[in-house]
């Protein structure tokens, strides 16, 4: 969709807004906007949340009275009724990831923080690639892996960079791990089931259910889930399953391709491969000393090991 922005009829800039991703509560849109004139736009009043992360270009935003330079460094968010108006400097324009929010989801990610800023903030390097992930890969990935995703940043850029949970209090603290193991319990029954459902399924918002599982176990949820159904499938395979059209089916994956992806990456060899070597016991035949992944020594396969 292309918008144009002008004053008196004449051009300033070519706006388009392509939506990338859709989930449950929000939107992920590759913004773009190319620019002639340094000259500040119309007042524009924003209608909901939105996390804006810029990936290449600059600008200058007028937001509350200040105004703030922005580049491929910045992100900073758009809260409900906020005006603003956007000037190039130069003529490259800019591309911007933005994160549009249900006011749902919106509100369960500031229970348990501050209200979101329109402040800009620096965007950490693992961000930055959070943010490639989701604007150019987001259509092919795990839409569980998406959500989570997109829960992190905006949790994030909430709270602030560097931020992680207190260290808990002892009744804080078995809450939390009870918590975690019910993730896992539902996940180890349930390997399809969402990151939502798993928060509604404890009456915990998903922002708090990602944020203490990392606390408790060092990695996320989508990771967790990743390698629970990883390891099933490997059992599988080592039995003897032919159909990976249904395996996929049975633990959660989009389709076939997914689940070849997703195993390759966290075993270092598609499934027909794992199959074959699992099938003739060649495993067994491994030394120790040389897991970390690929293929040992007597063509014996040794997956990731972490």
């Amino acid at each position: 969709m292309m918008v144009t922005i002008g004053a008196e009829g004449e051009k300033r800039v070519a706006r388009s807004r392509r939506v990338v991703a859709a989930g449950e509560g929000f939107a992920v849109c590759d913004v773009r906007c190319h620019a002639s004139r340094p000259a500040w736009s119309p007042p524009e009043v924003a209608q909901g949340y939105v996390l804006v992360f810029v990936r290449a270009g600059s600008f200058c935003r007028r937001a509350d009275g200040r105004e703030r330079f922005m580049d491929a460094v910045s992100a900073y968010f758009e809260t409900p009724g906020g005006e603003q108006q956007i000037a190039h400097p130069g003529t490259v324009g800019d591309a911007c990831t933005a994160i549009e929010l249900g006011e749902d989801l919106a509100g369960v990610l500031a229970d348990d923080g501050p209200a979101p800023s329109s402040e800009p903030r620096l965007t950490p390097v693992h961000a930055a690639l959070a943010v490639q992930f989701l604007t150019r890969q987001a259509s092919r990935a795990d839409w569980f892996e998406v959500s989570e995703t997109v829960i992190r940043l905006v949790s994030a850029a909430i709270t602030g960079p560097g931020r992680r949970p207190s260290p808990p209090r002892a009744t804080t603290e078995m809450a939390w791990r009870r918590l975690a193991d019910g993730t896992k319990q539902i996940l180890s029954c349930d390997p399809g089931a969402s990151l939502h459902e798993l928060a509604r399924r404890q009456s915990v918002s998903p922002h708090h259910l990602s944020r203490v599982f990392h606390a408790c176990t060092g990695t996320t949820v989508s990771a967790y889930r990743n390698q629970l159904r990883v390891r099933e499938a490997l059992e599988r395979l080592a039995e003897g399953e032919r159909s990976l059209t249904g395996l996929a089916s049975d633990l959660g994956f989009a389709d076939h391709a997914h689940l070849t992806r997703t195993i390759r990456r966290e075993a270092g060899a598609v499934p027909s491969v794992l199959r074959r070597l699992l099938a003739a016991r060649e495993v067994h035949g491994c030394r120790p000393d040389r897991l970390g992944g690929g293929v040992c020594p007597g063509g014996s396969y040794a997956g990731k090991y972490s």
